[in-house]
Parts: structure tokens; C-alpha cells; sequence
């Protein structure tokens, strides 16, 4: 009875471990930021997890009483969403053929969140949309295109590095002036 007990206990401390540091938490986001009030929002639909392209906004999580999250949103309007001047949009290219394309997701969903109000990812699976690929000459995967107010400002291609893991994008956004807040994953 006590191994039972003890198990039980062990059980409810781990679940509790795993939801003290899932991607939700009670910290709104910055004023304008993920809220129907941010100038980008006009650009983009409603939640949806299967469409592409899809913004990845931190906002609050419907019907989770106050906590927030990354919440995919559809973008009606990728011409307008790029040409904004209010943030940054950087372009996250991938395709769904691609298996290990969850894990690196992932690792994107964690730099959105931590750049927040200054970047907005974009999430573009180039299998379902070849043509957003080849207007931004994208033919290999997974890719990141930094652009704000319609220019591109850099590029961050996968296939000239031997090898990589999401913390190289995260140093190649800040070589280009937006550092993660990783405070922000608390």
C-alpha cells in the first residue's frame, strides 16, 4: 500500500513539475501585443492550427482563465502583413514532409514568445505553398527570412551550415538587433 501511495505521490508531483513549466502562463503580454488592438492583428484570422501560412501570436488561451500562450492565427494577408512597419516578421519556412520539422516548431513557438511584441513568426509550409516559396527564392528547408517594412533584412539559410540547432537562429536574430527575452519563458 505505501509503494502505491508513494507512486501516486511521485505521480501528482511530476504532472505538477510538467504544467509549472508548460508554454502557458498568467503573464499578459505587452500592451497592443497579441490583442486585437495590435496593428497587425488586421492581418490575421482567426485560430487555426492547420492552416499555412500561420502566425504564431502570444495571447491569452481561450477558456484557460487568464493564462497565455502561443496561440496560431491564419494570415488572410501575407502582402500586408509583410509591408506593415509596426514589427518585425520574421518568415519560418518549412515543409511538412519533414519529420523533424515538429521539433525545430517547437523551438520557433519558444522565440516567439521570447520576442514578443517585436517579432512575429510566421509559419509557411512550403509543400502546400511553392509559390510563397519561390517569391522569396526558398528552395530548401527549413529557412528564416527577417524582413520588416517589406524589405528583407536577412536570411538565416539552413543548408549553408553544416550543422545547427535552434539557439544559431536565435544568435543570428540578435546579430540583427532582436535578442530573445528569455525571461519571458518563466
Amino acid at each position: 500500500m505505501r509503494k502505491l501511495i508513494a507512486k501516486i505521490l511521485l505521480l501528482v508531483m511530476c504532472v505538477s513539475f510538467v504544467m509549472a513549466f508548460s508554454g502557458c502562463d498568467k503573464e499578459e503580454p505587452v500592451t497592443g501585443v497579441g490583442t486585437s488592438d495590435a496593428p497587425y492583428m488586421e492581418y490575421l484570422g482567426d485560430y487555426e492550427y492547420s492552416a499555412t501560412p500561420i502566425a504564431m501570436v502570444y495571447e491569452e488561451v481561450e477558456g484557460e482563465d487568464g493564462f497565455f500562450g502561443i496561440q496560431y492565427r491564419k494570415v488572410e494577408d501575407l502582402g500586408g502583413l509583410s509591408t506593415q512597419g509596426d514589427i518585425a516578421i520574421c518568415l519560418y519556412f518549412y515543409s511538412s514532409f519533414n519529420t523533424s520539422a515538429a521539433s525545430l516548431t517547437a523551438g520557433v513557438e519558444d522565440l516567439a514568445q521570447t520576442l514578443t511584441g517585436r517579432v512575429l513568426f510566421v509559419a509557411i509550409d512550403v509543400s502546400a505553398h511553392e509559390d510563397i516559396g519561390e517569391a522569396y527564392n526558398v528552395y530548401q528547408c527549413p529557412e528564416f527570412i527577417l524582413i520588416n517594412d517589406a524589405a528583407r533584412i536577412s536570411t538565416f539559410d539552413s543548408s549553408s551550415h553544416d550543422m545547427w540547432t535552434i539557439n544559431d537562429v536565435a544568435s543570428w536574430l540578435s546579430d540583427n538587433g532582436y535578442a530573445p527575452d528569455y525571461s519571458l519563458l518563466d
